[in-house]
């Protein structure tokens, strides 16, 4: 998010806050798009002709079970780092775009603590519930569409 807020004042604060919300909400469509490629994969079908990326971290969020593939059920140093990292790439351009369309950093980042601190909590408590099991499906249905009000919210404000 500093990087966005080092370039907002080369940047005309109408434009800038266009810009962002505009790619707050194509982030938003690149999450449902997601959505739609891995549910057609669990379904079956050939989902070849979509884009799949070859990043390691993708494989990790997608997927978080590979983390403990020694069964330890502990998170250690070094399976905490590749969470973090994984989590921190993926964040990058939603971050930026949420910057330049003038989101309070602070405050940002204090919420972005507190709710990841809070899912993960719940999680580890109710892993086992269908309402779980459901979020975690659409979870990319679910953040596109945040994004997507986000950015429209963003324009008309």
């Amino acid at each position: 998010m500093y990087i966005g807020k080092l370039i907002l004042p080369l940047i005309d604060p109408k434009v800038s806050n266009i810009f962002g919300a505009i790619l707050l909400s194509y982030i938003g469509i690149s999450f449902i798009v997601e959505n739609i490629r891995l549910e057609k994969k669990r379904l079956g079908y050939d989902t070849s002709f979509y884009y799949e990326s070859s990043f390691k971290y993708k494989n990790l969020l997608v997927d978080p079970y590979i983390l403990n593939l020694d069964n330890s059920h502990n998170i250690n140093l070094r399976k905490c780092l590749a969470l973090s990292i994984s989590l921190s790439v993926n964040n990058i351009c939603t971050n930026f775009s949420a910057s330049i369309t003038g989101v309070n950093l602070s405050i940002s980042v204090f919420l972005n603590f507190i709710i990841s601190i809070l899912f993960v909590y719940i999680g580890y408590f109710n892993r086992n519930i269908n309402f779980s099991k459901y979020l975690i499906r659409y979870s990319n249905f679910i953040s596109g569409i945040v994004l997507i009000a986000f950015g429209i919210y963003e324009i008309f404000v």
